[in-house]
């Protein structure tokens, strides 16, 4: 028997889609091991190396160091009009490049960032492909016009809050299932913590603070950690500076009076969040996510104006953490947090969240359910009946 083949289609930008993608296939593999094919494609490069390099760096710098300019791209891009406009003007441009996707012979393409998404539905509407196309989105809350597109048969929506969103924009409460946030299998694991307190050297008593910068360890990381380091007592201070390895270099030469340990890029997240009493980080879809599925309290510090506001919301109304953006705000906050049993009640809240437990198997489910279907032009697709919650 064939395997199926599942096509992916992400970007390079930030950290989230493709720990997205990577999350999906560990799923798929894990509950069905064997069966499927994964082929990621990165639907930024279809557009050329020099589009690609340039778009990268745009997001980056426009998200870390010029944000209102991000916040007026954000919201005059999420008005219907404006993506119409750059569909129609844009698709004779890059049809030609999508035939890479279809050229896979996929059994289910899944789309983990909505750049192309509209050129692509078109793309396989015009071919008749009848592979089910599903888009992912990445983020809780409102959800911005990209990803919204005639051609696609379901979406997964991670909180009840997208999904009344997606319907609340005209898409079908059929196509709409809410299956919570796929995250990698690692954070699905339970870690001894003495292990890692005695490999790590970190008395027991110590409260343990880890603080990510983002993949570019952005966002006056530098300022934020002096002045957690001054209002705080007594903690063990773990920060991630990602690929910023100059930062990381800077940071390191600091003259701390806690125990601050700098760090660049980990592979060891899952372990060293399940050791911490408490996160900081920035508001992203997937890292949101994480600290949730984990129940870890958290400090949201950064937040990317439009994109991101809504995993921030969602922290602060459900009552797993708060919003602190500025370093003295943020550094007041976590002495407040730590010194009056705040940790406690922000847990007792995450206990109580079930949505992210089981997303894996739910999605996986899902995925290997619709993947042996075929899309026929003007019929819906049948409902899926395993494991999934609308």
């Amino acid at each position: 028997m064939s395997k199926k083949k599942i096509v992916y289609l992400s970007a390079d930008m930030g950290a989230g889609h493709n720990s997205a993608v990577k999350a999906l296939t560990q799923a798929v593999e894990k509950y069905y091991p064997g069966q499927f094919e994964h082929k990621v494609i990165n639907v930024v490069a279809l557009l050329g190396p020099t589009l690609d390099k340039v778009v990268g760096s745009l997001y980056k710098n426009m998200a870390t160091y010029s944000k209102l300019s991000y916040k007026a791209f954000f919201k005059i891009t999420d008005k219907s009009d404006a993506w119409s406009f750059l569909d129609k003007n844009g698709y004779n441009l890059i049809r030609a490049d999508l035939k890479a996707i279809i050229r896979e012979e996929p059994d289910l393409i899944i789309s983990c960032f909505p750049l192309l998404s509209y050129s692509l539905s078109r793309y396989l509407k015009e071919k008749k492909v009848d592979a089910p196309f599903i888009s992912l989105i990445t983020d809780t809350g409102e959800v911005h016009s990209a990803w919204l597109c005639d051609r696609i048969d379901y979406y997964l929506a991670s909180t009840k809050e997208t999904g009344f969103y997606l319907t609340e924009r005209g898409i079908d409460k059929d196509k709409v299932k809410v299956l919570g946030f796929p995250v990698q299998q690692s954070f699905y694991k339970k870690y001894n913590k003495q292990i890692f307190l005695e490999k790590n050297a970190i008395p027991q008593d110590k409260k343990i603070l880890l603080y990510f910068g983002g993949a570019w360890g952005s966002g006056k990381l530098a300022e934020k950690v002096e002045e957690l380091d001054s209002a705080l007592s007594d903690v063990v201070l773990f920060v991630v500076c990602g690929k910023n390895s100059s930062l990381e270099k800077t940071l390191a030469q600091g003259n701390y009076k806690n125990d601050v340990r700098i760090l660049g890029f980990i592979d060891n997240v899952a372990e060293m969040m399940s050791a911490s009493d408490l996160i900081i980080s920035k508001a992203g879809g997937l890292s949101t996510m994480e600290v949730v599925t984990m129940k870890k309290p958290v400090i949201i510090t950064e937040v990317v104006p439009g994109q991101e506001e809504p995993n921030a919301r969602m922290i602060e109304s459900m009552g797993f953490g708060y919003v602190e953006k500025k370093p003295q705000d943020l550094a007041r906050r976590a002495k407040y947090i730590l010194e009056n049993n705040d940790l406690e009640r922000m847990s007792r809240n995450l206990e109580a969240y079930h949505m992210n437990e089981d997303a894996d198997r739910k999605i996986a489910d899902f995925m290997a359910e619709i993947s042996d279907r075929k899309h026929i032009e003007g019929k819906k697709p049948r409902e899926a009946s395993t494991h999934i919650s609308s």
